[in-house]
Protein backbone atom coordinates (compact mmCIF):
# COMPACT_ATOMS: atom_id res chain seq x y z
CA UNK A 1 0.00 0.00 0.00
CA UNK A 2 1.45 3.36 -0.98
CA UNK A 3 0.39 6.93 -0.31
CA UNK A 4 1.58 10.22 -1.71
CA UNK A 5 1.25 13.87 -0.58
CA UNK A 6 -1.64 15.64 -2.25
CA UNK A 7 -1.68 19.04 -3.89
CA UNK A 8 -4.61 21.36 -3.12
CA UNK A 9 -5.70 22.47 -6.58
CA UNK A 10 -5.58 20.41 -9.75
CA UNK A 11 -7.63 20.13 -12.95
CA UNK A 12 -9.95 17.26 -13.86
CA UNK A 13 -9.54 14.52 -16.40
CA UNK A 14 -11.93 12.43 -18.41
CA UNK A 15 -10.23 9.46 -20.06
CA UNK A 16 -11.77 7.94 -23.18
CA UNK A 17 -10.43 4.58 -24.30
CA UNK A 18 -10.79 4.36 -28.07
CA UNK A 19 -10.87 1.31 -30.34
CA UNK A 20 -7.46 0.73 -31.96
CA UNK A 21 -7.14 0.88 -35.76
CA UNK A 22 -4.34 -0.06 -38.14
CA UNK A 23 -2.51 2.86 -39.80
CA UNK A 24 0.52 1.98 -41.90
CA UNK A 25 0.68 -1.43 -40.27
CA UNK A 26 0.77 0.03 -36.74
CA UNK A 27 -1.92 0.19 -34.07
CA UNK A 28 -3.05 3.75 -33.32
CA UNK A 29 -5.87 5.23 -31.21
CA UNK A 30 -9.11 5.90 -33.04
CA UNK A 31 -10.04 9.62 -32.75
CA UNK A 32 -13.36 10.34 -31.05
CA UNK A 33 -16.20 10.97 -33.47
CA UNK A 34 -18.40 14.03 -33.28
CA UNK A 35 -17.81 17.59 -32.18
CA UNK A 36 -20.52 18.23 -29.59
CA UNK A 37 -20.15 21.58 -27.84
CA UNK A 38 -19.25 21.88 -24.14
CA UNK A 39 -18.41 25.43 -23.02
CA UNK A 40 -17.02 26.01 -26.50
CA UNK A 41 -14.88 22.85 -26.52
CA UNK A 42 -15.56 20.01 -28.92
CA UNK A 43 -16.34 16.69 -27.24
CA UNK A 44 -17.33 13.36 -28.69
CA UNK A 45 -20.99 12.67 -28.04
CA UNK A 46 -20.37 9.88 -25.45
CA UNK A 47 -18.05 12.16 -23.46
CA UNK A 48 -20.49 15.06 -23.70
CA UNK A 49 -23.37 12.84 -22.55
CA UNK A 50 -21.34 11.74 -19.52
CA UNK A 51 -20.34 15.35 -18.80
CA UNK A 52 -24.01 16.43 -18.91
CA UNK A 53 -25.03 13.52 -16.65
CA UNK A 54 -22.62 14.92 -14.04
CA UNK A 55 -24.20 18.39 -14.24
CA UNK A 56 -22.36 19.90 -17.20
CA UNK A 57 -20.77 23.30 -16.65
CA UNK A 58 -22.64 23.70 -13.35
CA UNK A 59 -21.68 20.24 -12.09
CA UNK A 60 -18.62 18.95 -10.33
CA UNK A 61 -16.57 18.79 -13.55
CA UNK A 62 -16.99 22.40 -14.58
CA UNK A 63 -15.91 23.33 -18.12
CA UNK A 64 -13.22 21.70 -20.27
CA UNK A 65 -9.89 23.49 -20.31
CA UNK A 66 -8.64 21.68 -23.42
CA UNK A 67 -9.87 19.46 -26.22
CA UNK A 68 -9.75 15.67 -26.26
CA UNK A 69 -6.27 14.23 -26.71
CA UNK A 70 -4.83 10.74 -26.90
CA UNK A 71 -3.37 9.18 -23.74
CA UNK A 72 -0.36 6.94 -23.51
CA UNK A 73 -1.23 3.26 -23.51
CA UNK A 74 -1.61 1.67 -20.12
CA UNK A 75 0.77 -1.14 -19.07
CA UNK A 76 -2.16 -3.47 -19.73
CA UNK A 77 -2.42 -2.26 -23.35
CA UNK A 78 -5.49 -0.04 -23.09
CA UNK A 79 -5.45 3.05 -25.31
CA UNK A 80 -7.72 6.07 -25.01
CA UNK A 81 -8.29 9.79 -25.09
CA UNK A 82 -8.45 12.35 -22.31
CA UNK A 83 -9.89 15.77 -21.66
CA UNK A 84 -8.96 18.18 -18.87
CA UNK A 85 -11.66 19.98 -16.84
CA UNK A 86 -11.53 22.89 -14.43
CA UNK A 87 -13.26 21.29 -11.43
CA UNK A 88 -12.09 18.82 -8.83
CA UNK A 89 -13.07 15.40 -10.20
CA UNK A 90 -12.62 13.33 -13.34
CA UNK A 91 -14.16 10.63 -15.43
CA UNK A 92 -13.04 8.04 -17.94
CA UNK A 93 -14.51 5.95 -20.75
CA UNK A 94 -12.96 2.78 -22.18
CA UNK A 95 -13.71 2.02 -25.82
CA UNK A 96 -11.37 -0.86 -26.65
CA UNK A 97 -12.35 -3.46 -29.24
CA UNK A 98 -12.01 -6.23 -26.64
CA UNK A 99 -11.99 -6.51 -22.89
CA UNK A 100 -14.55 -6.53 -20.07
CA UNK A 101 -14.72 -2.73 -19.79
CA UNK A 102 -14.90 -1.79 -23.47
CA UNK A 103 -17.00 1.32 -24.07
CA UNK A 104 -17.42 2.15 -20.39
CA UNK A 105 -16.81 5.45 -18.58
CA UNK A 106 -15.76 5.95 -14.99
CA UNK A 107 -15.49 9.04 -12.77
CA UNK A 108 -12.34 9.73 -10.74
CA UNK A 109 -12.90 12.09 -7.80
CA UNK A 110 -10.98 14.18 -5.29
CA UNK A 111 -7.75 12.80 -3.87
CA UNK A 112 -8.32 9.57 -5.81
CA UNK A 113 -7.76 11.59 -8.99
CA UNK A 114 -4.77 13.45 -7.55
CA UNK A 115 -3.01 10.27 -6.40
CA UNK A 116 -3.87 8.53 -9.67
CA UNK A 117 -2.08 11.19 -11.69
CA UNK A 118 0.83 11.34 -9.29
CA UNK A 119 1.34 7.71 -10.33
CA UNK A 120 1.29 8.67 -14.00
CA UNK A 121 -2.39 8.39 -14.89
CA UNK A 122 -3.25 5.80 -17.53
CA UNK A 123 0.43 5.12 -18.26
CA UNK A 124 1.23 4.43 -14.60
CA UNK A 125 1.03 1.04 -12.91
CA UNK A 126 -2.63 1.51 -12.01
CA UNK A 127 -3.68 1.70 -15.67
CA UNK A 128 -7.22 2.76 -16.64
CA UNK A 129 -10.09 2.93 -14.10
CA UNK A 130 -12.38 -0.10 -14.28
CA UNK A 131 -15.20 0.89 -11.90
CA UNK A 132 -16.94 3.82 -10.30
CA UNK A 133 -15.92 4.68 -6.74
CA UNK A 134 -17.93 2.66 -4.20
CA UNK A 135 -18.64 3.65 -0.61
CA UNK A 136 -16.99 1.87 2.32
CA UNK A 137 -17.55 2.44 6.05
CA UNK A 138 -14.37 4.54 6.13
CA UNK A 139 -14.54 6.32 2.77
CA UNK A 140 -14.48 5.09 -0.84
CA UNK A 141 -12.72 2.51 -3.01
CA UNK A 142 -12.14 2.64 -6.77
CA UNK A 143 -10.75 -0.14 -8.96
CA UNK A 144 -8.15 0.25 -11.72
CA UNK A 145 -6.57 -2.24 -14.10
CA UNK A 146 -3.78 -3.21 -11.71
CA UNK A 147 -4.98 -2.07 -8.29
CA UNK A 148 -7.32 0.04 -6.19
CA UNK A 149 -7.24 3.52 -4.69
CA UNK A 150 -8.85 3.89 -1.27
CA UNK A 151 -10.08 7.25 0.01
CA UNK A 152 -9.91 7.37 3.82
CA UNK A 153 -12.35 9.95 5.13
CA UNK A 154 -10.98 10.51 8.64
CA UNK A 155 -7.42 11.50 7.64
CA UNK A 156 -8.77 12.88 4.31
CA UNK A 157 -6.17 11.12 2.23
CA UNK A 158 -5.81 8.37 -0.37
CA UNK A 159 -3.70 5.23 -0.57
CA UNK A 160 -3.11 2.85 -3.47
CA UNK A 161 -3.01 -0.96 -3.39
CA UNK A 162 -1.58 -3.16 -6.11
CA UNK A 163 -3.71 -5.99 -7.48
CA UNK A 164 -1.52 -8.64 -5.87
CA UNK A 165 -2.15 -7.01 -2.49
CA UNK A 166 -5.90 -7.33 -3.03
CA UNK A 167 -6.09 -10.70 -4.80
CA UNK A 168 -5.03 -12.92 -1.90
CA UNK A 169 -6.39 -11.47 1.33
CA UNK A 170 -6.61 -14.89 2.99
CA UNK A 171 -2.84 -15.36 2.76
CA UNK A 172 -2.23 -12.03 4.51
CA UNK A 173 -5.12 -12.13 6.99
CA UNK A 174 -3.70 -11.90 10.54
CA UNK A 175 -4.02 -15.28 12.24
CA UNK A 176 -4.85 -13.95 15.70
CA UNK A 177 -8.45 -13.22 16.65
CA UNK A 178 -10.24 -12.24 19.83
CA UNK A 179 -13.89 -12.48 20.88
CA UNK A 180 -15.94 -9.31 20.60
CA UNK A 181 -18.21 -9.59 23.63
CA UNK A 182 -21.21 -7.47 24.56
CA UNK A 183 -20.97 -6.28 28.17
CA UNK A 184 -23.96 -4.94 30.11
CA UNK A 185 -24.37 -3.13 33.45
CA UNK A 186 -27.25 -3.06 35.95
CA UNK A 187 -28.81 -0.02 34.23
CA UNK A 188 -28.97 -1.85 30.90
CA UNK A 189 -26.13 0.06 29.29
CA UNK A 190 -24.14 -2.06 26.84
CA UNK A 191 -20.66 -1.96 25.37
CA UNK A 192 -18.87 -4.14 22.78
CA UNK A 193 -15.40 -5.11 24.01
CA UNK A 194 -12.61 -7.35 22.70
CA UNK A 195 -9.42 -6.28 24.50
CA UNK A 196 -8.45 -7.57 27.96
CA UNK A 197 -7.67 -4.05 29.16
CA UNK A 198 -11.13 -2.75 28.20
CA UNK A 199 -12.79 -5.83 29.70
CA UNK A 200 -11.04 -5.22 33.04
CA UNK A 201 -12.09 -1.58 32.99
CA UNK A 202 -15.69 -2.52 32.18
CA UNK A 203 -15.85 -4.99 35.07
CA UNK A 204 -14.56 -2.30 37.43
CA UNK A 205 -17.43 -0.10 36.23
CA UNK A 206 -20.00 -2.80 36.99
CA UNK A 207 -20.34 -4.32 33.50
CA UNK A 208 -20.53 -8.07 32.97
CA UNK A 209 -20.20 -10.08 29.71
CA UNK A 210 -23.62 -10.92 28.27
CA UNK A 211 -22.99 -12.53 24.86
CA UNK A 212 -20.42 -12.84 22.07
CA UNK A 213 -21.15 -10.67 19.03
CA UNK A 214 -18.38 -11.86 16.68
CA UNK A 215 -14.58 -11.95 16.53
CA UNK A 216 -11.99 -9.31 15.66
CA UNK A 217 -8.44 -9.56 14.37
CA UNK A 218 -5.70 -8.69 16.82
CA UNK A 219 -3.32 -7.34 14.15
CA UNK A 220 -3.75 -4.83 11.30
CA UNK A 221 -3.75 -5.89 7.66
CA UNK A 222 -4.84 -4.81 4.15
CA UNK A 223 -8.55 -3.99 4.07
CA UNK A 224 -8.90 -3.91 7.87
CA UNK A 225 -10.15 -1.00 9.99
CA UNK A 226 -9.31 -0.39 13.66
CA UNK A 227 -12.29 -1.04 15.95
CA UNK A 228 -12.16 1.53 18.76
CA UNK A 229 -14.08 2.37 21.90
CA UNK A 230 -14.87 5.94 22.90
CA UNK A 231 -16.26 6.98 26.28
CA UNK A 232 -18.26 10.01 27.41
CA UNK A 233 -16.80 11.27 30.71
CA UNK A 234 -20.04 13.11 31.51
CA UNK A 235 -22.59 10.34 30.94
CA UNK A 236 -20.36 7.31 31.37
CA UNK A 237 -21.60 5.86 28.06
CA UNK A 238 -19.31 3.96 25.69
CA UNK A 239 -19.33 3.66 21.90
CA UNK A 240 -17.55 0.95 19.86
CA UNK A 241 -16.92 2.17 16.31
CA UNK A 242 -14.71 1.74 13.24
CA UNK A 243 -16.09 4.23 10.69
CA UNK A 244 -14.80 7.76 10.28
CA UNK A 245 -18.33 9.19 10.47
CA UNK A 246 -18.95 7.67 13.91
CA UNK A 247 -15.54 8.81 15.13
CA UNK A 248 -16.25 12.39 14.10
CA UNK A 249 -19.69 12.24 15.75
CA UNK A 250 -18.18 10.94 19.01
CA UNK A 251 -15.50 13.62 19.10
CA UNK A 252 -18.10 16.32 18.40
CA UNK A 253 -20.28 14.90 21.19
CA UNK A 254 -17.57 15.10 23.85
CA UNK A 255 -16.47 11.46 23.72
CA UNK A 256 -12.82 10.56 24.31
CA UNK A 257 -10.77 7.69 22.89
CA UNK A 258 -10.87 4.76 25.33
CA UNK A 259 -9.11 1.87 23.66
CA UNK A 260 -8.37 -0.24 20.58
CA UNK A 261 -10.43 -3.43 20.45
CA UNK A 262 -9.00 -5.01 17.30
CA UNK A 263 -9.49 -4.86 13.54
CA UNK A 264 -12.47 -5.59 11.25
CA UNK A 265 -12.96 -5.65 7.48
CA UNK A 266 -14.04 -2.47 5.73
CA UNK A 267 -15.98 -4.50 3.10
CA UNK A 268 -18.17 -7.62 3.29
CA UNK A 269 -16.21 -10.88 3.18
CA UNK A 270 -17.27 -14.55 3.30
CA UNK A 271 -17.72 -15.73 6.88
CA UNK A 272 -18.27 -12.22 8.28
CA UNK A 273 -21.19 -10.39 9.84
CA UNK A 274 -22.02 -6.68 9.64
CA UNK A 275 -21.46 -4.73 12.84
CA UNK A 276 -24.35 -2.26 12.92
CA UNK A 277 -24.40 0.80 15.16
CA UNK A 278 -27.73 1.96 16.58
CA UNK A 279 -28.31 5.31 18.30
CA UNK A 280 -30.82 6.40 20.93
CA UNK A 281 -31.42 10.16 20.67
CA UNK A 282 -33.27 10.33 24.00
CA UNK A 283 -30.50 8.74 26.08
CA UNK A 284 -27.66 9.83 23.77
CA UNK A 285 -26.36 6.26 23.83
CA UNK A 286 -25.20 3.86 21.11
CA UNK A 287 -25.39 0.10 20.69
CA UNK A 288 -23.45 -2.28 18.44
CA UNK A 289 -25.28 -5.31 17.04
CA UNK A 290 -24.32 -8.33 14.93
CA UNK A 291 -27.56 -10.29 14.38
CA UNK A 292 -31.24 -9.63 13.52
CA UNK A 293 -32.48 -10.52 17.02
CA UNK A 294 -30.21 -7.92 18.62
CA UNK A 295 -31.30 -5.37 16.01
CA UNK A 296 -34.96 -5.99 16.82
CA UNK A 297 -34.19 -5.61 20.53
CA UNK A 298 -32.37 -2.34 19.89
CA UNK A 299 -35.30 -0.95 17.91
CA UNK A 300 -37.73 -2.00 20.65
CA UNK A 301 -35.62 -0.06 23.15
CA UNK A 302 -35.88 3.13 21.09
CA UNK A 303 -32.65 2.87 19.11
CA UNK A 304 -32.42 3.83 15.43
CA UNK A 305 -29.98 2.35 12.90
CA UNK A 306 -27.02 4.67 12.38
CA UNK A 307 -24.50 2.93 10.10
CA UNK A 308 -22.41 -0.18 9.49
CA UNK A 309 -19.08 0.10 11.29
CA UNK A 310 -17.39 -2.83 9.55
CA UNK A 311 -17.54 -6.57 9.00
CA UNK A 312 -16.27 -9.02 11.64
CA UNK A 313 -15.52 -12.74 11.31
CA UNK A 314 -18.17 -14.96 12.87
CA UNK A 315 -15.59 -17.42 14.15
CA UNK A 316 -11.97 -17.39 15.35
CA UNK A 317 -10.74 -18.39 11.87
CA UNK A 318 -13.22 -16.22 9.88
CA UNK A 319 -12.55 -13.92 6.96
Amino acid sequence: MTSRPLTPTLPILIVLAAAPVLVGGKVQAQPAAGNADACGAGLSEPIRARWLSLGGAQGRLGCPTSGQSATAASPQGTRGEQIIFSGGTGAAILRADTGPHAGQMFAIDGCTWRLYFQYGGSSGWLGFPTSEASNTPDGKRQAFEDGDILYQRAPDTCVAERAEEIAGPAARTPAGTSRLDLFEDAQGRREAIASAVSAARARNEGYQPATTLAFVYTEPGPGLLPLKTYSNPTTGDHDTIASADSERADLAGGYEFDGLQGYVWSDPRPGTVALKRFWNAASQASLLTADPRAEADAIARGYVFSRIEGYAPMGPLGG
